[in-house]
């Protein structure tokens, strides 16, 4: 405040200067620290107090959690802004794991495409997969004829491919969606390794096969390393060798699962390990028919982990929404980490502009921000 010096009238109030908590008692730069410890390094909020106290910090545990709820509004459009991007690719990666908290179990899914991740909280099944992807709607669920580009192309989703593991409701909302489902060799050969290493010489034969099967995958990669090719020349160098190389190995495979299936117990995990592959054939295969394809879900599955290793932690939350602005949180800053994006610099680039009034947030996202990057001369 500005006031007349004799008479101390006055004569100018400055507005208070943009903040992410308006006229509150801590600045931008230290809620970014304290969100770039719990959603990077993955600090608990107790241990973290403890860290700032030692600072001279009297933040307690509500104002810290508020601050992290605070930030998640602040950027939620962002989130969203992200979560049209992912949705907007032709391949997406989907999983899904329990979170149990106080107001009872929920379910935290990831989607991951184009380096960039976003999570929802939500229930499990297929009405949690048409809630996301507007399936919900009256027209929905509608028959399809050949013409018809299928409901992503007016409900906000453009994706035609999709990687999950393999719980049911993927089969039944891709077949309602018309998406390509693909199942993941890592889960179909994490059945085998126990009765591998228990010497099942069934299953030992079916690790090597599936090991081989991923060699074709590295051997191509480093072949587009090695000749510099990227994009379109990248996908068609690999998905040759899928054809030539890969069809033999999974055609191995295949025989081998049907052959050895009725020497086992239905009740065995063999059994069980054998039936997984042989079910979800197609999906398994369906990978080799372009090259821009994954081999598995391990991308989805390395967003969720943290996570995973950490929901003990989270049983008990400070308020029942906190689950989903933990979900805006991380989609922020695990996206950074897919784009290679430093969270900090992008954080501080990023409120700025929204402070400034801009409004376009799909030119504020990690993958916006890495692309502008590499334009720079």
């Amino acid at each position: 405040r500005w006031g007349l010096p004799e008479t101390r009238e006055v004569a100018y109030v400055a507005p208070p200067a943009p903040a992410i908590v308006p006229k509150g008692k801590y600045a931008d730069s230290a809620i970014i620290e304290a969100m770039y410890r719990k959603y990077v390094m993955l600090t608990p909020f107790t241990r973290m107090l403890a860290d700032f106290r030692a600072m001279g910090s009297d933040l307690s545990d509500a104002q810290l959690s508020d601050l992290a709820r605070r930030f998640a509004a602040f950027v939620g459009p962002v989130a969203e802004a992200i979560r049209a991007q992912v949705l907007a690719r032709a391949f997406v990666h989907v999983d899904e794991t329990p979170l149990p908290t106080l107001d009872g179990r929920r379910t935290i899914w990831a989607w991951v495409g184009g380096n960039q991740a976003f999570f929802h909280i939500g229930g499990r099944g297929g009405r949690e997969l048409r809630r996301v992807l507007g399936l919900d709607q009256d027209d929905g669920g509608a028959d399809l004829t050949e013409d018809d580009p299928g409901p992503g192309a007016t409900l906000g989703w453009a994706f035609s491919h999709w990687m999950a593991d393999g719980y049911r409701p993927y089969d039944t909302i891709a077949a309602e969606a018309r998406i390509v489902r693909l199942c993941c060799w890592a889960h179909a050969r994490r059945d085998v390794i126990a009765p591998a290493d228990a010497g099942d010489p069934v299953a030992t034969d079916l690790v090597v096969r599936i090991r081989t099967l991923y060699q074709v995958e590295k051997a191509a990669g480093l072949a587009c390393s090695r000749d510099r090719l990227h994009g379109a020349l990248a996908d068609a160098e690999r998905m040759r060798r899928r054809q030539a190389e890969s069809l033999p190995i999974l055609a191995g495979i295949r025989a081998a699962c049907l052959e050895a299936l009725p020497r086992y117990d239905q009740s065995s995990g063999m059994h069980k390990a054998l039936s997984y592959i042989l079910d979800r054939w197609a999906a398994l295969i369906a990978y080799t028919a372009r090259g821009d394809l994954p081999i598995d879900n391990n991308q989805a599955e390395r967003v969720l982990r943290p996570i995973v290793i950490g929901r003990k932690n989270w049983y008990f939350v400070g308020s029942e929404d906190a689950t989903a602005w933990a979900a805006t949180n991380f989609t922020l800053f695990e996206s950074c980490r897919l784009a290679r994006v430093e969270p900090r610099a992008w954080l501080r680039a990023v409120i700025a502009r929204i402070h400034a009034g801009d409004r376009d947030y799909a030119d504020m996202t990690p993958a916006a921000y890495t692309a502008k990057a590499a334009a720079l001369p």
